[in-house]
């Protein structure tokens, strides 16, 4: 009698572990992959935003994601330009150029983001004398490709897009400027290239891939393990990659390149101690920058005069070549 009920609740017990499998799978592949369906889909509530009506639908089968599109232009002259990435795809890029430059900034954008939701900074770049060229990743928006490695393959788009700003735009004083996934693939392009910046301009990047799963299943204040670990498996098998060595905290401890790192303080996405590990791995001159009402946001659009400042300043710090007397 007990040996029949050990079979039985052991084959209970696998059938649940492959469907919870088969559940990760579907989610880890929507999460990472774009619907190509012609028809409208609504955006997507943010996470916190979600009824436990919302969450009970999404057990089954995911959120279906469209490719995120540009939905508005630059209020400014611009140039569209195109260049290869990853597998020769194609990425569109924005030129937005000033007379009498003092360098150029590249801007990579987040998870589910397009190039026209960092308008705002580009403007602000501008303003201080900097030419902006804003990117989609490939995936997003102009650009090439229906999915996302969040930020892993995205760091090969950062590297094709510093070489072509410096071969093909003839830009020197290149600086890189990135919010959460475009962050963390800033910090990877430079942990695996040769690319050299003048500086870069971080904001919320993830300490790991793990980590910021497990934080998502925090905010629906449900539990990770195991479902966040099997996410994290198949979201990298499924994009060519081995998603637990995906660390941006990781990546920091290579980059010597002169670093503002910034942070909301709200933000629920990403944690504190996850900003701080990164920022004590950064090898370099580098700031560490809190914004007291921000959370996972453009810290341009929502401090826009701190942002501003903070941004201007460290950039003329690192141009006079004061921050070396101080290492």
């Amino acid at each position: 009698m007990k040996k029949s009920r050990f079979k039985f609740f052991l084959r209970i017990t696998i059938w649940l572990f492959i469907l919870l499998n088969v559940l990760t799978y579907i989610h880890a592949y929507k999460f990472t992959h774009f619907s190509l369906e012609d028809k409208k889909i609504e955006k997507s509530k943010g996470i916190e935003q979600l009824t436990m009506m919302d969450k009970l639908a999404l057990i089954p089968f995911g959120v279906d994601h469209p490719k995120p599109q540009n939905e508005v232009l630059p209020n400014k002259n611009y140039e569209r330009v195109t260049f290869p990435s990853r597998g020769n795809k194609e990425i569109e890029g924005w030129l937005l150029p000033v007379e009498n430059a003092q360098g150029t900034v590249i801007l990579f954008h987040g998870y589910l983001g397009v190039k026209s939701l960092q308008l705002e900074e580009a403007y602000g770049f501008n303003e201080m004398g900097y030419n902006a060229l804003m990117i989609d990743f490939l995936g997003h928006g102009g650009s090439e490709g229906e999915s996302t490695s969040i930020g892993y393959g995205e760091a090969v788009d950062v590297i094709y897009a510093y070489y072509y700003a410096q071969e093909e735009l003839l830009a020197n004083n290149i600086v890189l400027f990135g919010a959460s996934m475009g962050a963390a693939a800033i910090l990877r392009a430079l942990s695996i290239s040769e690319i050299d910046p003048t500086a870069i301009l971080v904001e919320c990047p993830f300490g790991s891939m793990e980590q910021t799963i497990q934080n998502r299943f925090t905010v629906l204040n449900a539990p990770s393990f195991p479902t966040s670990q099997l996410l994290v498996l198949w979201g990298g098998l499924q994009n060519g990659f081995w998603a637990f060595q995906h660390n941006p905290e990781d990546y920091a401890k290579s980059v010597r390149t002169p670093t503002l790192l910034m942070y909301g303080k709200l933000d629920s996405r990403v944690m504190m101690e996850e900003t701080e590990n990164i920022y004590h791995s950064l090898s370099g001159f580098k700031r560490l920058k809190i914004f007291e009402e921000s959370g996972h946001q453009s810290y341009c659009r929502n401090e826009h005069d701190l942002w501003m400042q903070s941004v201007e300043e460290f950039l003329e710090e690192v141009t006079s070549g004061e921050p070396y007397l101080s290492i």
